[in-house]
Order: C-alpha cells, then structure tokens, then sequence
C-alpha cells in the first residue's frame, strides 16, 4: 500500500510538471499566462525531494518572471521567432524535424501520431500542427501519468505498471531523443531567459523522469 502512495506521489509531480511546460510552451495568450506560470513554479519548487540543481533552475526562472514584471508582449514575440514564424523557425517545436534530417511530418511524427491513437487519445481538430509538436508529446506524458495515477487509485496495479511501462518508453523513444537538440536551438536563438530556462527544465524532468522508471 506504501508503494502505491509512494508511485501515485511521484507521478502527479511529473504530471504536473509536464502540465505545466505544456502550458509554459504554448504561445502566450493573455495577462494571466505569466502570473499562472510563477504560481505553479512556487509549487515545482517546494516539492519534496527534489534535486537541487533542479530546484536552483526552477527558483531562478520563477526569480526572472517576478523581476521583469508581467509585460506578455516580450515573450508573445519571443515565442513566434523561436516556434511558429512567419519566417526561418529558429527551433522548429517538432521530433522529426531534429530526429529526420529537417523533414517535418517525417517517420517520427507517424509513430507519435500511431501511440496517441493506441492509448486512446486524438489530437483535437482545432490543433493545426504536426503530432509530434513538443506540447503535444509533453501533454501526452502528462495523461499517461494521469491515467496511471487513476489506475493505482482504483487498485488495478495491472493498469497503472502498464501506464508506467509506456512513460518509459515514450521517454526513451521519443522525447529524450530530441529534447536536447530543441534545448540547443533555443539556446542559441532567444533573447531572453524564459524559453531556455523553460527547455533546461523540461530536459531535466525528462531524464529525471526516465531515471525514477527505470529505478523502480
């Protein structure tokens, strides 16, 4: 009965961290989207047990959002020269284009696409971009995570190991294969702090992540 605990706890912190970078790399909409963000930061880092440097990377980032106010037109543009245009993308948001030699809707975004529809989930009509878009692998993660704290709720431990299995395996498949190279391009092409901080999160929850699967 501990175990489960002990899962479900570590798995809605990942879930919630893969919510929040879901939200964090989607393209800035309103007032709120900085002020929500800082919220959910103050959350990420007063989580038990998590590791330092993670810990100094998250306080930092949540430090540069209070300090430069909450003025949503900087990262609005930020956001478009970096993941959607209209020109030359600086970090192309999509697995194929970094795992297929710049091909976008290459092989990986097929079998992105092939996973979502065998756990049951299809990217909504109203999303017109690629299966393999950085929010919607991170949003992914954090379903699964979702379902397999359900099943761990609901005492199919079945269930929940399979959910387990399939986040391991995403992760080493999928989003570890990529991630940094997403990180790199944005490194290399933002102005500002928020998007690489944002990157050097997401690619440490991500190894984080894999490690705990693979320790249990």
């Amino acid at each position: 009965m501990q175990k489960y605990k002990d899962n479900i706890n570590t798995t809605t912190f990942f879930q919630d961290l893969y919510s929040w970078t879901t939200l964090a790399l989607s393209h800035p909409r309103d007032n709120s989207f900085i002020n929500d963000t800082i919220e959910i930061l103050v959350e990420i880092a007063a989580s038990p047990g998590i590791n330092s440097d993670f810990s100094k990377e998250v306080k930092d980032l949540r430090l540069h959002l209070q300090e430069n106010g909450a003025d949503l037109l900087p990262l609005q543009q930020e956001h478009s020269r970096l993941f959607i245009g209209p020109f030359n993308l600086l970090a192309p948001p999509y697995e194929s284009f970094h795992r297929n030699k710049g091909v976008v809707m290459g092989e990986s975004s097929k079998q992105v696409e092939q996973i979502y529809t065998k756990t049951g989930m299809e990217v909504s009509p109203d999303f017109k971009d690629a299966p393999d878009h950085i929010i919607l692998e991170t949003e992914f993660l954090s379903r699964i995570c979702e379902f397999e704290i359900n099943s761990w709720s609901s005492n199919h431990a079945d269930e929940a190991i399979y959910y387990r299995n399939l986040q391991m395996f995403f992760l080493k498949e999928h989003l570890l294969c990529w991630i940094h190279l997403l990180q790199k391009a944005v490194e290399e092409g933002s102005r500002y702090r928020f998007y690489p901080a944002i990157l050097s999160v997401l690619s440490k929850t991500a190894e984080y992540h894999y490690y705990a699967l693979s320790e249990d």
